[in-house]
């Protein structure tokens, strides 16, 4: 049971930053104005895109 709560925790965690990011990729109006992503973000992925 704890190993269960070890892995699923993170892979959580790991699931909803996914989501926003493919939130904000898609660029949805109403996903654009609850999710900005920082800064370096944008500066790392620009060059991908």
């Amino acid at each position: 049971m704890r190993s269960l709560l070890f892995w699923g925790l993170p892979s959580l965690l790991i699931g909803i930053l996914v989501g926003f990011f493919a939130a904000g990729w898609l660029g949805t109006p109403s996903n654009e104005e609850i999710w900005q992503p920082p800064e370096y973000v944008v500066d790392y992925y620009s060059p991908l895109t």
